[in-house]
């Protein structure tokens, strides 16, 4: 069977979720805040009474049993019932399912705020291509073109961090203000 564990859904959420679970053939459960300590596998070995979470304001949807493409399904069944899931969605692996829950969040978080400032960072260089460098000094113009590669090659590094994302971001962003 195909289950999904939340953590830090409205008690609402969880019971409409619940009620789905006739239709979906989906077992929903919610985890509370002392099983942050578990291993994912473990959560999916017990069904948990709603507590509310208080250690992590964000909320969490963990699939065990699903593929991407039938969490896809699921996530769209969820929006044809008008009960659409905004949180930030795990799917159980190999490579996860050992970790401990409080480790898989943390990991999932920083992901989500690298992805996040990733973002941030090429939209910024998209809108540098319309910018008039003319205003720069030669000295400038070449540090922000060096900058504005640097920018795009971060985007290319697979372990690019959030310091070095948010450094090149501003200096980019300081340059954009002396245009």
């Amino acid at each position: 069977m195909k289950k999904i564990r939340l953590y830090g859904c409205p008690k609402e959420t969880v019971e409409t979720y619940k009620m789905l679970s006739s239709t979906t053939k989906v077992e929903v459960s919610p985890i509370t805040d002392n099983d942050l300590d578990r291993t994912v596998n473990e959560i999916f070995m017990h069904d948990c009474q709603f507590e509310e979470n208080v250690i992590l304001k964000e909320m969490f949807m963990i699939f065990q049993g699903f593929t991407p493409d039938e969490m896809l399904n699921y996530l769209n069944i969820l929006k044809e019932h008008n009960v659409p899931y905004g949180g930030i969605k795990i799917i159980e692996t190999d490579h996860n399912k050992n970790w401990k829950l409080r480790d898989l969040f943390s990991e999932v978080l920083l992901e989500h705020e690298l992805f996040k400032k990733s973002e941030i960072l090429k939209q910024v260089l998209i809108s540098t291509s319309n910018v008039n460098i003319d205003k720069l000094n030669e000295n400038d113009k070449t540090k922000f073109k060096e900058l504005l590669m640097k920018g795009y090659m971060m985007l290319q590094n697979p372990s690019r961090d959030l310091e070095n994302i948010d450094s090149c971001t501003r200096e980019i962003m300081n340059y954009l203000k002396k245009m």
